[in-house]
């Protein structure tokens, strides 16, 4: 799974015109973008919290239930 994670990373980096020579000359955007779809992947490994994970805000459930 990792070398899979590894070269889908390795595309997207190349989609965004991204590699590590030039890295000082990504645009925000660039980095930006990758680092969405790096945390999306980790995620999605439960490695990292997800987009609209309940935090501690939320209302216990009721005792009742």
């Amino acid at each position: 799974m990792e070398e899979t994670l590894a070269l889908y990373l390795a595309r997207q980096a190349r989609s965004l015109n991204l590699d590590l020579p030039a890295l000082e000359e990504a645009t925000p955007e660039q980095l930006r973008d990758f680092a969405r779809v790096a945390l999306q992947e980790l995620a999605a490994l439960g490695l990292g919290a997800a987009e609209g994970e309940v935090g501690c805000w939320a209302v216990p459930r009721s005792p009742q239930n």
